[in-house]
């Protein structure tokens, strides 16, 4: 971007957001923060053109700039002035145009930081951000967190970054505030939320638009958290009911299953095609895998990571099971009905339908059950009840660096580092794709796809277990070291 950078550079816009947002300052050497600051101030005036002057980049480069400020660093008398007078002209700027239209992580971004401006800085304008941002506040907290600490856009990555603005403003409000006492009030469940959507590698999950390396890291928002007097479980199973969110999870292995709304009706934004999705880490490292998200540019690739091709759950007929389009717009989209589960030490078992379909002629049902038993043992049954016959695709996403190989018909052999991993189908036609893998903005990997083509099969299924763990699975259920496991109801 050149040094110092272009500001305004020609180049998607999550870019140019992101090198406004100035997330980078730790990172940059301690004597270059303050000119690289002062040279965004020279070139950007308040009635100028570019992206610096939209609202979230605005909430998110004002936090960073206000650390700064607070570091303690000896600042010519001069380049003090020029920094408070630009944070306030900026404060100002934010307060004329908070992003009500949007709402979501957006408006709670823009609240967030007026409350933070507020409880940091005197001055005339403060008193006008301070009610403004408590006003959002007092708002948004209650309507995007759900009471089981979820965050209601359903995005990992999200959830992480606004527990990290929460933590921020719990810091610097004073004991007594009333706004702080609120938020610390919901902290306890939105950090056991953001401990439990992680996998062993302590990154988060990648459900809906998620990736990694935009968050800050959960093992140092939990440092964090615990600094202010906040615990979280470092392990064991979870359940998110209100989000939809299941998770089994150890030390070494965690399961983790998508059966919540794709997001609020009126904010489907960062949604995906994901109902009955998930991942699934053994023994430390991903194994299977979202398809994660590369870009928020419109066009083929924002298509694939919303399409339900991209996760691990039944595509019917080459059907989304939201209609989706431009970047972030969507029309119809499928709901997860009658979902149970409960979870233990012993086992994670999950099972639902969705309407996603119904859309389409004979109106189709998927219903899929999950079971989990550690170490190391998915069992998974689906089923498609129809008028009609369909095309119908079950997909698993594996990890890149992980193949798949063919040892029988519907069988074959997964080799991971100490070990190998089996997988076994019944009721459908096991194949495989050529698949991508997006963990990070800007980066596609390939990967591994296994594929489930039921054809005119109502029922069909998957077993994935330790190559030491004797697994068999059909319709009825499955048996694992020789205990058999019965099915759900299939009704």
């Amino acid at each position: 971007m050149g040094e110092p950078p272009d500001w305004n550079a020609d180049g998607p816009l999550l870019w140019l957001f992101n090198l406004h947002y100035f997330d980078y300052l730790d990172h940059v050497p301690l004597a270059a923060r303050l000119p690289l600051v002062l040279d965004w101030i020279d070139r950007h005036s308040p009635d100028g053109p570019g992206v610096g002057w939209m609202p979230y980049p605005l909430s998110l480069r004002l936090r960073n700039w206000t650390r700064l400020f607070f570091q303690g660093l000896e600042w010519p008398a001069d380049a003090r002035s020029r920094v408070l007078h630009s944070i306030e002209l900026q404060g100002n700027c934010l307060a004329a145009n908070v992003e009500w239209h949007l709402r979501g992580n957006h408006l709670l971004e823009n609240g967030l930081t007026l409350a933070l401006l507020a409880a940091c800085f005197r001055g005339h304008a403060t008193e006008g951000w301070r009610r403004l941002g408590r006003a959002i506040l007092k708002r948004e907290l209650d309507e995007q967190f759900l009471p089981d600490g979820g965050h209601f856009e359903r995005s990992p990555m999200y959830h992480a970054l606004l527990t990290g603005a929460l933590l921020d403003l719990v810091n610097v409000l004073e004991p007594g505030d009333g706004l702080r006492d609120q938020i610390r009030g919901r902290m306890p469940s939105v950090i056991a939320f953001l401990a439990a959507l992680r996998h062993p590698d302590d990154t988060v999950a990648l459900f809906n638009d998620s990736a990694l390396d935009i968050a800050p890291e959960p093992q140092d928002l939990l440092r964090s958290a615990r600094a202010l007097g906040f615990e979280a479980p470092t392990s064991g199973p979870a359940a998110f009911p209100d989000t939809g969110y299941w998770i089994w999870r150890d030390t070494s292995d965690a399961l983790l299953v998508d059966a919540g709304p794709v997001g609020p009706d009126y904010l489907p934004a960062h949604a995906h095609g994901d109902i009955f999705s998930f991942e699934l880490s053994l023994a430390g490292r991903r194994v299977v895998v979202d398809g994660g998200v590369s870009t928020y540019e419109a066009g083929a690739e924002r298509a694939w990571a919303r399409s339900t091709r991209a996760h691990n759950t039944v595509e019917v007929d080459g059907q989304d099971q939201c209609e989706f389009f431009g970047s972030f717009r969507m029309g119809r989209c499928g709901r997860p009905r009658e979902v149970s589960a409960s979870i233990t030490p012993a086992e994670l078992r999950l099972q639902g339908w969705h309407d996603a379909y119904r859309r389409l002629p004979g109106r189709p049902v998927h219903r899929r059950e999950l079971r989990f038993r550690p170490p190391g043992v998915l069992l998974v049954w689906d089923r498609v009840d129809s008028g009609r016959p369909h095309q119908v695709v079950a997909r698993v996403r594996l990890a890149p660096g992980l193949s798949a190989r063919r040892t029988a018909a519907r069988e074959a052999r997964i080799e991971l580092p100490g070990g190998e991993l089996v997988f076994r189908a019944f009721g459908a036609e096991l194949g495989s794709e050529s698949g991508l893998y997006a963990p990070r903005f800007g980066a596609r990997e390939p990967c591994e796809v296994l594929t489930l083509a039921a054809g005119a099969n109502r029922d069909f299924g998957f077993a994935l277990a330790p190559g030491d763990r004797p697994t068999v699975i059909d319709a009825a259920g499955a048996e694992v070291d020789g205990v058999r496991l019965a099915r759900g109801s299939r009704a």
